[in-house]
């Protein structure tokens, strides 16, 4: 509720819930940056930009798939390897 001596701007600075919120704005608040014209938007120049980074995600998926595969092999043959070594020199 609202107290007696308090305007409603200070009832909101002093708010729990607003502070909680994210939402207790400076009441001089100004947006960084003006909006934009929206006929100075060009529309293709972003399709084009997010075409080239779905393409670049797409490959870059590609290339990753195979990595666990590797590793797991990399790693079986070092193993592999290790006991080849052991079984040979100490046993």
């Amino acid at each position: 509720m609202l107290r007696s001596c308090e305007t409603p701007t200070e009832f909101r600075r002093n708010s729990v819930a607003a502070r909680l919120s994210g939402t207790d704005m400076p009441d001089d608040y100004r947006p960084p940056m003006p909006r934009r014209n929206p006929e100075d938007i060009d529309l293709g120049a972003i399709k084009a930009d997010l075409e080239f980074l779905i393409e670049r995600f797409t490959r870059f998926r590609k290339e990753q798939a195979l990595k666990p595969l590797y590793t797991m092999v990399g790693s079986a043959a070092i193993v592999i390897a290790w006991i080849e070594l052991f079984w040979r020199h100490c046993l």
